[in-house]
């Protein structure tokens, strides 16, 4: 095992390539849900409305930078939990049965980093806006924070080209 440089609570299984349980993730800091999405999916909201998904591999970018108990565990265990009440559009999104997280991504990070990872994926990983001020309300830089990515892209790809971009920040896998 090898001990991440950002925490030294977290150890990093060799043997899993750098991927961590959820349950151990007791820091702050941003992430990426992998989604697939079946077929083409009607999901109802309650500012963007009725929208429609076509089927497909999504990447969502949040963060989880909150004072008490939001860290990386609690919000990613949040969004993981089946029956919950719905505050975020990805919310809306997760709750739909042709909807499934595939991957995810965590960066340890006590700063701001989903703008900046959502607008990496956009621009170099050909990431394509479907639903503007998705999951982006709050934010004064991306049209939205969920994006269809090419079908060919998997959460190793993605995991590897974040590394290389942001070389100071502990980017990991979790597991789930």
């Amino acid at each position: 095992m090898q001990t991440s440089p950002f925490n030294s609570n977290i150890r990093v299984h060799q043997k899993t390539r750098s991927q961590v349980h959820i349950s151990d993730l007791s820091q702050r800091g941003s992430y990426i849900l992998i989604l697939d999405i079946k077929e083409q999916t009607q999901v109802k909201f309650r500012v963007l409305r009725e929208q429609t998904f076509c089927p497909g591999r999504y990447a969502y970018t949040g963060s989880a930078l909150g004072i008490y108990s939001t860290n990386l565990s609690h919000r990613l265990l949040r969004h993981l939990k089946g029956n919950k009440k719905k505050h975020w559009h990805i919310d809306h999104l997760l709750s739909h049965p042709n909807v499934r997280i595939a991957g995810i991504i965590a960066i340890l990070s006590d700063q701001r980093l989903e703008c900046k990872i959502n607008q990496f994926i956009e621009s170099n990983l050909g990431g394509a806006i479907l639903v503007s001020g998705f999951g982006s309300s709050d934010c004064s830089h991306c049209r939205s924070h969920l994006l269809l990515l090419r079908n060919d892209v998997q959460t190793r790809t993605l995991l590897t080209k974040l590394r290389v971009f942001m070389p100071t920040v502990t980017v990991i896998e979790v597991a789930f």
